[in-house]
């Protein structure tokens, strides 16, 4: 009877990508205006979106770098521009971190999950995670 509830109880305790997954959660939201603030594109990336929302299309010319306006331009990044634009609109700044915290926590619990069962080497494979999650983290900027 014992074995069985110490069973029960280990089948309850949280797997080590949620674990992951809430770490980088929490820590995305606790630097999140600290990384909105790196990243000097987020309000080009904003206004592209809306332009290509109202518009219906692609921009074909650069529309706001001065010095490169009505030049040439492929928008590489257009639907992405489009997501966090309707993100914004939604929910402000706080939508946009909320939606990084998601993205990053996902893909580096994802990542860890699969290598961990690919490889079966667990530890290697959360090493390697967290290491790659703490090198990526200072490009982390939305």
């Amino acid at each position: 009877m014992k074995r069985h509830g110490t069973q029960k109880a280990i089948a309850i305790l949280p797997k080590i990508d949620d674990i992951i997954f809430l770490a980088v959660f929490v820590a995305v939201l606790v630097v999140g205006q600290r990384m909105i603030n790196i990243d000097g594109d987020l309000p080009r990336h904003i206004l592209t979106g809306r332009s290509i929302l109202l518009s219906g299309e692609l921009p074909h010319t650069e529309p706001f770098a001065y010095p490169y306006q009505d030049q040439p331009y492929t928008s590489h990044e257009w639907l992405t521009d489009v997501i966090f634009h309707l993100i914004y609109e939604a929910s402000g700044l706080q939508g946009l971190v909320i939606f990084a915290a998601l993205i990053l926590a996902a893909s580096i619990s994802i990542l860890q999950r699969s290598l961990s069962r690919v490889y079966g080497m667990y530890i290697p494979a959360l090493l390697l995670t967290l290491w790659g999650g703490a090198i990526t983290s200072i490009n982390w900027a939305l």
